[in-house]
């Protein structure tokens, strides 16, 4: 039998963003708080927003991205040097407002179309 959260083979889903828990202790599921919310918030494509995630944010004009100077959001190029990947640091982390969504493949792709969708918009 299965816990729930859990897949067959035992490994746990993060089905809650608490950044507060850790895995080296015990914690009480019902003390748990979930920071994201049922409202489509999009935190998952910009987090907090320019002022707090400048790291998701192209920056052609210094180090601080401004709203209508760089509003486009990072894109990671793939092995052909195309933009068709999310932003990703040397160890291959995925730069983007929620890391959950990179762990597996459509998501991450979905993601990805979300990066892009926005960037158009801008453009």
């Amino acid at each position: 039998m299965t816990r729930p959260n859990t897949t067959d083979d035992g490994n746990d889903h993060d089905t809650t963003l608490d950044p507060l828990s850790s895995l080296s202790r015990q914690n009480d599921p019902d003390a748990l708080r979930n920071f994201r919310t049922p409202r489509l918030d999009l935190d998952n494509v910009y987090s907090s927003g320019p002022d707090v995630s400048r790291h998701l944010y192209q920056s052609t004009f210094g180090s601080e991205p401004h709203f209508g100077d760089d509003e486009k959001l990072l894109l990671g190029l793939n092995d052909e040097g195309k933009p068709n990947d999310l932003p990703r640091t040397h160890d291959e982390t995925a730069i983007i407002g929620d890391p959950r969504n990179d762990e597996n493949l459509m998501i991450a792709q979905f993601q990805h179309a979300m990066l892009k969708f926005h960037n158009r918009v801008v453009d």
